[in-house]
């Protein structure tokens, strides 16, 4: 209250938000305490964006790239010979939203999100859609990382090496061909993974302004 010069009230609705993601615990007359960072809900797109405002590190990029690789590449490989035909034409037109954003990081992110989202749901498999969601909250902090950590000609440099990735992706889904349509997708997950790991390694960068 005295730091920010907040209500009682207001601190108590933080506190209240903190714990119901895992942060914190209070218990009555025995204050409030953090939680261990295992009790945290690390998928919540609140903490993804907190965590990135406060430094991005390597073990922190590593485990996103991780989770990337472990759910991407096998979903791409079920849509390239799962997607239907709506599945094709909504990739279609994410890219195509794509192609025209150049120049606008955040209508590029939303679209490149989109793609990935639809891919997820090209599998056809419910757990992998369920898990479309997470990845997709993810790309969004990353995204955000990115956007308050470059300038614009260095995003718009991201922006066409990015799209050309994603052009060779969407060939091989439309030619339904799983094992390119994989290393496609993995080619992407190294970009990312080489972009994050740039910021981290540097500090100047990797706090959000």
């Amino acid at each position: 209250m005295t730091q920010f010069g907040a209500s009682r009230t207001a601190v108590r609705d933080a506190v209240k938000v903190l714990a119901s993601k895992g942060l914190v615990k209070t218990r009555q007359r025995g204050g409030t305490q953090v939680c261990d960072m295992l009790q945290w809900n690390a998928f919540d797109i609140d903490i993804l964006a907190w965590r990135f405002q406060a430094g991005i590190d390597l073990p922190f990029v590593q485990d996103l790239i991780e989770l990337r690789l472990a759910t991407e590449p096998f979903a791409v490989r079920l849509a390239a010979t799962r997607a239907l035909p709506q599945d094709l034409d909504m990739m279609e037109e994410a890219h195509g939203r794509m192609q025209n954003s150049i120049g606008d990081w955040v209508a590029y992110a939303n679209a490149d999100s989109v793609l990935h989202m639809t891919i997820f749901s090209a599998s056809h498999n419910r757990f992998l859609q369920s898990l479309g969601l997470i990845v997709h909250d993810v790309m969004t902090a990353t995204f955000h990382a990115e956007e308050q950590s470059r300038g614009g000609t260095a995003l718009r440099g991201v922006m066409y090496d990015d799209l050309a990735l994603h052009t060779r992706l969407l060939a091989c889904i439309r030619d339904r061909d799983p094992d390119r349509a994989e290393d496609a997708m993995r080619a992407i997950i190294n970009f990312a993974h080489a972009q994050l790991t740039n910021l981290a390694q540097n500090p100047a960068r990797s706090r959000l302004r």
